[in-house]
């Protein structure tokens, strides 16, 4: 429905009014729900020696009811190259 509604003109009179009402009854939903817990514990040691950059171990991720990670581990090193894949607006960076 956003993006329906970010795509016509907003003085366009043709858009469908019962579209708009689901559209701002979703809107109110979402801001009315409770944010999702979230737990992140970073440690961050200032030792410079050594090639580990980022250690991973057993970490989770959930988006609403989805698990989308689940007990990943991985040591990144110096000089690793990684990329993230996603849609645009999903939070890769």
């Amino acid at each position: 429905e956003l993006a329906w509604v970010r795509k016509q003109p907003k003085a366009r009179e043709s858009k469908s009014k019962s579209r708009l009402e689901r559209f701002e009854g979703l809107a109110a939903t979402v801001a009315a729900a409770p944010p999702p817990p979230q737990a992140v514990e970073l440690e961050a040691g200032m030792q410079r020696l050594g090639t580990s950059v980022l250690r991973f171990e057993a970490a989770s991720c959930t988006r609403g009811k989805r698990n989308v990670l689940s007990g990943f581990s991985y040591d990144f090193s110096r000089g690793d190259r990684i990329g993230l894949v996603g849609p645009n607006g999903a939070g890769k960076s």
